[in-house]
């Protein structure tokens, strides 16, 4: 199997002068610096082995040895393996370029019309090119997970 037939268990985004490696599954997002992405990549995603990530990193120009990483992966078992309390505390009160999350709406399909309601209006779906078009901007701005409205998603999907 390829690379890119592999499933993607961790994805990694640069933010400003720092790195952020999303436990896409787990729903944990952890800072990292550079070296801490080619590790986390290396393992995570393209299972290689210990001596296989030393080698990787240190082909272009790194050192690292083979504890050094050991103790990486270690450290990031333990911040993944922490009870999770919500949240994503390790951004604080930090600006970032893009969201971590977004939730994507692709209907306005609703029958409880309530009073605090600001939606304009009811049974309305969002046109394909547009669900199309917002799909490349958040995957082309790495954003990490998109929520939405599987049902209504799915058939929107089939379009494609």
């Amino acid at each position: 199997m390829n690379y890119r037939e592999q499933k993607i268990i961790v994805k990694i985004r640069k933010e400003h002068n720092y790195y952020f490696a999303y436990f896409i599954e787990l729903r944990r997002l952890i800072p990292v610096n550079y070296i801490g992405t080619k590790i986390i990549d290396a393992f995570f995603n393209k299972n290689y082995n210990l001596d296989e990530i030393v080698k990787s990193i240190n082909s272009k120009r790194k050192t690292v040895n083979k504890k050094d990483v050991s103790d990486f992966l270690h450290n990031i078992k333990k911040e993944i393996t922490l009870p999770y309390e919500g949240g994503y505390p390790i951004i604080g009160k930090e600006q970032l370029d893009a969201p971590i999350a977004v939730e994507l709406q692709t209907n306005t399909t609703c029958n409880l019309r309530c009073k605090h309601c600001c939606q304009a209006g009811y049974n309305k779906i969002m046109p394909i090119n547009r669900v199309k078009d917002i799909l490349e901007i958040l995957y082309k701005n790495n954003i990490f997970e998109i929520n939405y409205d599987e049902k209504n998603f799915r058939n929107l999907i089939k379009i494609f």
